[in-house]
């Protein structure tokens, strides 16, 4: 799945992902509604600034198998310093987000890493990110 995932944006756009992005949460967050309901507002914000975003989240599992933590990939001509302010902005209280620029010549591809627990629980999905968007 993972590499089917890296090449989609190739395929659909003929361009690479832009954007890497990892949202955890201070708190325990084991509902996942109360994780979508977050990635709502968040992929709302960006598409303020860019509707024609496009990629996927992840929802894996931490650790203990306890509360789920988000990983997306993205196609967005929003420049890196203001993606990284929305960030900040909706995520601030919520937990810690890390924003960077997709590496294309990564040994293991960002997708293949987000991918390797899709199926292993229930909580452990993937969604596409139109699917996000109100």
């Amino acid at each position: 799945m993972g590499l089917w995932m890296r090449d989609w944006c190739k395929e659909m756009y003929n361009r690479d992902w832009d954007f890497c992005i990892s949202l955890t949460y201070k708190f325990p967050i084991i509902k996942s509604s109360l994780g979508r309901r977050n990635i709502t507002e968040y992929v709302n914000q960006l598409n303020k600034m860019d509707n024609q975003i496009d990629g996927f989240v992840v929802d894996e599992l931490d650790k203990n198998l306890i509360s789920i933590h988000h990983h997306l990939v993205l196609k967005s001509d929003i420049n890196e310093r203001e993606l990284q302010k929305i960030t900040n902005k909706v995520w601030k209280n919520r937990g810690i987000n890390e924003v960077k620029r997709y590496d294309v010549n990564s040994e293991v591809s960002y997708c293949e890493y987000i991918t390797k627990h899709i199926g292993k629980t229930k909580r452990n999905v993937w969604d596409i990110i139109t699917n996000f968007k109100t």
